[in-house]
């Protein structure tokens, strides 16, 4: 069944492809699809010491790269690949806006290539890792309910963007992870965070678990409340630590070794890759900043600076608790509990969050969804309401209602009817509270999401409230987020300590430390 539901993924990948995308035919600076196409002209034509530098070659206030190297290694080998079928998409200067149909293809072409090669092989390998337990049906199930994730698909496939790269190989890492090897899980998140630096957003949670699993001895799995699990002997802690870190080190050379020969060099990119001056959020999206400057104007109250300040010590705040439980209680489950309640601090309250940040939180969210299927269902739904005013300017309302309707309709019945716990439904059995809670707080926000869908369409508001709806999204989603947060981290301190679902080689032995 496992096959079937791959095909299916592709295929719905295929069929948003086929609608519009950011910046369609919207001169001068169209959208995500030319800085995408833009990248590929720039790297094939100018030596990587020019990648991320202003000059008369490569003018950074059209769409200057402002990912980090991988990207730009991705962009190279999609350039070359595009100037030999078309080199009229890759001339630089003249192949600016270039939108034939030839073009469009390839690019989208290329993004479901990454997709199938990193993102959806990682969920396939990560079901048959760390659900070895459910059954084949089950596993196929959840396979499918993870890669047909509406927000993923349309953000990549629709609005355009590679996030597939980046969300597969953190995937990746974390079936190295379980399988216990910590060297190559190492190498693969470096390299999500050198695709692209949100990937910080779960580098909290990977490092306070690598961590925890070099210091302590956590091998035999012992039930842990208030005291600490023993530690390993000083020379083991020290292999252990040093694998780790040659991975770390490795990897990121390698990466930035154009631009190691002198610090400018390297500066310059760092300067790209996190752009101070360009605020504290962009447009409105569903976190603490934008929802509360409804009331207080941040932006007009305080100095930038202070900003950062104030974004880095409520991030810090957000994430510390989970990392720290997971530091001392390394168990996969709560790897992964950690790993969604640190990005969503990092979407909530960090600087300069993006919409399409809301993805990152997502991925855990639904690699969680063994554990917890209505609620990943329930985020995911949410999800893509935070997404709509994104995707009604690039022309995508007809995919979005698409799948909120249908991905509403399938993954809700499968969570409630087929998975556990709710198949005690089929099976005439009474849910529990909390059970009952998830059910009411499913059916309370679709109400709210259509609510505010109508509310939209028969009211029109003044220009100086030309945003409102938009607002109200915001505010909404926000509100969902940041519950999911706090029941998140509560859940994870008060969980019992256990590994669900993990295959019982995700531990440390001598002979996996390659």
């Amino acid at each position: 069944m496992l096959i079937p539901v791959v095909v299916f993924a592709v295929l719905a990948r295929y069929l948003v492809s086929l609608h519009s995308y950011s910046g369609m035919s919207k001169p001068p600076m169209f959208g995500d699809f030319e800085a995408q196409r833009h990248w590929c002209e720039l790297t094939i034509n100018l030596p990587p010491t020019e990648w991320y530098t202003n000059s008369t070659n490569n003018d950074l206030m059209y769409w200057g790269l402002d990912y980090p190297p991988l990207t730009a290694y991705v962009s190279w080998g999609c350039g070359k690949l595009g100037s030999f079928l078309e080199p009229e998409s890759m001339a630089l200067y003249t192949s600016r806006g270039y939108e034939t149909e030839s073009n469009k293809v390839f690019m989208r072409l290329t993004v479901l290539a990454l997709d199938i090669a990193i993102f959806i092989s990682s969920i396939v390998c990560f079901v048959q890792t760390y659900l070895k337990r459910f059954r084949t049906t089950s596993s196929a199930l959840l396979t499918g309910l993870i890669l047909l994730q509406p927000a993923y698909i349309l953000i990549d496939h629709g609005h355009f963007q590679y996030n597939c790269v980046m969300l597969g190989l953190t995937v990746w890492a974390i079936c190295f992870i379980i399988k216990g090897h910590y060297f190559w899980g190492s190498v693969m998140f470096c390299l999500a965070l050198n695709f692209k630096q949100m990937a910080l957003y779960f580098s909290p949670a990977f490092f306070f678990f690598l961590l925890g699993r070099c210091i302590f001895d956590y091998r035999d799995k012992v039930k842990i409340s208030t005291t600490l699990p023993p530690l390993v002997p000083f020379s083991i802690m020290f292999r252990r630590l040093a694998v780790v870190a040659s991975a770390v080190i490795i990897t990121f050379v390698l990466c930035w070794l154009p631009w190691l020969d002198s610090l400018e060099s390297a500066s310059q990119v760092f300067r790209r890759l996190f752009p101070i001056e360009r605020g504290l959020f962009e447009d409105k999206v569903a976190n603490f900043w934008c929802a509360l400057s409804v009331v207080i104007k941040f932006r007009q109250l305080f100095d930038l600076s202070l900003l950062v300040r104030f974004s880095i010590v409520a991030t810090l705040i957000g994430f510390l608790p989970s990392c720290l439980d997971c530091f001392v209680r390394p168990s996969i489950h709560r790897f992964l509990l950690t790993l969604m309640n640190s990005s969503l601090s990092f979407f909530l309250f960090s600087f300069q969050v993006h919409e399409k940040s809301i993805l990152l939180p997502l991925l855990p969210v639904s690699l969680l969804m063994s554990s917890f299927p209505l609620f990943g269902t329930w985020f995911g739904t949410v999800s893509l309401f935070s997404l709509y005013p994104l995707l009604v300017r690039d022309g995508l309302v007809v995919p979005y209602w698409s799948f909120l309707i249908s991905y509403f309709i399938v993954a809700g019945y499968i969570s409630i009817y087929i998975l556990p716990p709710f198949d005690k439904l089929k099976q005439n059995q009474k849910l529990g509270l909390q059970e009952r809670i998830q059910l009411y707080s499913m059916a309370f926000t679709l109400i709210c999401i259509v609510a505010l869908h109508i509310f939209e369409v028969i009211y029109v508001p003044p220009q100086k409230w030309k945003d409102l709806h938009v607002l109200l999204n915001s505010v909404f989603c926000f509100c969902c987020f940041f519950v999911s947060w706090i029941i998140g981290v509560v859940y994870q301190l008060f969980a019992p300590h256990i590994d669900s679902d993990v295959a019982p080689t995700s531990q440390w032995t001598d002979s996996k430390m390659e």
